[in-house]
């Protein structure tokens, strides 16, 4: 609380500041590598867009720089990478990209939702099917929701949910991971196949 003086009267201001965060994770697997090649890809999350066919502003952590994560896959096997935090307060309330659920009795906004766009970045001079260089590159697409409910007492509670595709998040400790493509094993999978002699 805050205690607020003019002159010999005193009021007290409720001013507490809740927070929360999610951490996004995934797994990426490169089918048919060169025999011991390593390759970066990139990935991001970014709010849904309203009309489709458009892409959404992007995601910012704590710092406002915008959520990437660029992960290096080595070998043929799935393999587990992390986004960074995304946090939450009671500003996210009133956050442009927040679509607002309910509000109390005074009419202010106690319910919020943040649809994000999970995908992989597929990089310049692919070509229409999202191949370069023989690898050809996953367009799957996760929208994941996360719902903020004001408690009133200064916390904020947190709802996490896969909206599309079908499926479940798997959540490990403080991080929920996105499910494995359909007949696929791991979130994102990418294909090589040679093309000619090239440098990755």
């Amino acid at each position: 609380y805050q205690l607020v003086t003019t002159g010999k009267d005193a009021t007290f201001t409720n001013s507490y500041t809740g927070s929360e965060s999610v951490i996004f994770g995934a797994t990426k697997k490169l089918e048919n590598p060169a025999d011991s090649n390593t390759k970066d890809f990139t990935f991001e999350i970014t709010y849904k867009a309203k009309n489709p066919g458009e892409k959404g502003d992007p995601v910012t952590d704590a710092s406002g720089n915008p959520i990437t994560q660029t992960f290096t896959v080595t070998g043929e096997d799935a393999q587990s990478f992390t986004f960074s935090e995304i946090p939450y307060s009671m500003e996210s309330f009133t956050d442009k990209h927040a679509e607002i659920l309910s509000r109390d009795g005074n009419g202010n906004v106690n319910k919020v939702a943040f649809t994000y766009i999970i995908s992989e970045v597929i990089p310049e001079g692919a070509d229409e099917n999202g191949e370069l260089n023989g690898i050809t590159y996953s367009d799957v697409q996760y929208e994941v929701k996360v719902t903020l409910t004001d408690r009133g007492d200064g916390t904020i509670e947190k709802k996490v949910e896969l909206v599309s595709p079908t499926g479940d998040l798997n959540q490990d400790g403080d991080v929920y991971y996105l499910p494995a493509e359909a007949d696929k094993d791991a979130s994102f999978t990418n294909t090589y196949e040679p093309t000619g002699s090239f440098e990755i």
